[in-house]
Parts: structure tokens; C-alpha cells; sequence
């Protein structure tokens, strides 16, 4: 189990996707809008918008005070941005308030803001709080299923215990 968790990380170390935007960078907000802005759409539309999407909106202070409008043109390509901007510009709102402008460190607390889930929370975790949480997303679930053979959950592989367990584990 040790040689294949090594082999995993070794993997991902050569092929991984550390080269998006988001994964560059160490502050939350940017995490947390690539995670709205990757629903539904992929990577490759994404990459169209991020860069100027952060540089006109760096953290949620200014993304609290932006025309919605203008920051509606900025999503368009991505198409949905009649749902995206409302999402941005509340989970903006929500940290200004709640937190004053700081993105939290605490699962709960990332779990508790408006459109955040499992996944995004994780990643912000990870990169920005530096804190060492198991990120489940379909590779993982799918090679977990292929070569340990736990079959995922019918309702939400994602929340899966077993997943957690299994991710935590120094076995593996």
C-alpha cells in the first residue's frame, strides 16, 4: 500500500495540473472563484475569464463593491452568468461580513458559505491554510474503486466515509 501511494504521489508530481491559475496562487478568494466558475463548465472555458476575473476582483472587498453588470460581462463566455455573478458577488458579501474580508480556515466555516462544497472547501484548505485534508474528487473515487476495490456510494460517492478513511490512512 505504501508503494502505491507512493507511486500515486509520484504520479500526479509529473502529471498533475498544478499549472492552473488557481492552483498557483495561495489565497483563498481565488480558490473559492475558480470553484464557482468551474460548475458546469471546464477547464479550458475557465482559463478564458480567471485571469482578468481576479485582477479586476482580487479579493471579496472588491468584488463587493463591482458593478454587477461589468461582472457579468467578464463571465459571459462561460455562459450561466446570470447565476455565476449573484454566486460571487454573495459568497463576496458573506466573507466581507462574516469574516471580514479573510477567507476561514476552518472546514465548517467554508462549508457554511454560500455555494462552497466538499471539493472547494478542501482546496482551500490545502492551499491556502496549508492544512493537510483528503481532496475526493471522480480520479480519486475512480482509482480508489479500480485498484482497492471500494465500490463508491450510490448517493454521493464524494461524501463517502469510507473515502475519508481511506485518504486519511497512512496504510495507503
Amino acid at each position: 500500500m505504501r508503494a502505491f501511494r507512493s507511486r500515486v504521489i509520484e504520479w500526479c508530481a509529473l502529471h498533475g495540473d498544478h499549472w492552473l491559475p488557481w492552483r498557483l496562487r495561495s489565497d483563498g478568494w481565488s480558490i473559492l472563484v475558480a470553484g464557482v466558475l468551474l460548475r458546469n463548465t471546464t477547464v479550458k472555458q475557465v482559463l478564458r475569464v480567471y485571469g482578468e476575473l481576479i485582477e479586476k476582483y482580487p479579493s471579496p472587498a472588491a468584488m463587493t463593491s463591482a458593478s454587477v453588470e461589468e461582472a457579468r460581462e467578464l463571465i459571459r463566455p462561460l455562459g450561466m452568468q446570470y447565476t455565476r455573478t449573484p454566486l460571487l458577488v454573495e459568497l463576496a458579501k458573506t466573507i466581507t461580513t462574516r469574516y471580514s474580508g479573510a477567507v476561514p480556515c476552518s472546514l465548517e466555516e467554508l462549508l457554511s458559505l454560500p455555494s462552497v462544497g466538499e471539493y472547494t472547501a478542501s482546496e482551500v484548505l490545502l492551499a491556502a491554510c496549508t492544512q493537510p485534508v483528503p481532496l475526493i474528487d471522480r480520479n480519486f473515487v475512480r482509482v480508489v474503486h479500480r485498484v482497492l476495490e471500494v465500490k463508491p456510494s450510490k448517493s454521493n460517492p464524494y461524501r463517502d466515509p469510507e473515502y475519508y478513511t481511506l485518504a486519511r490512512s497512512q496504510d495507503v
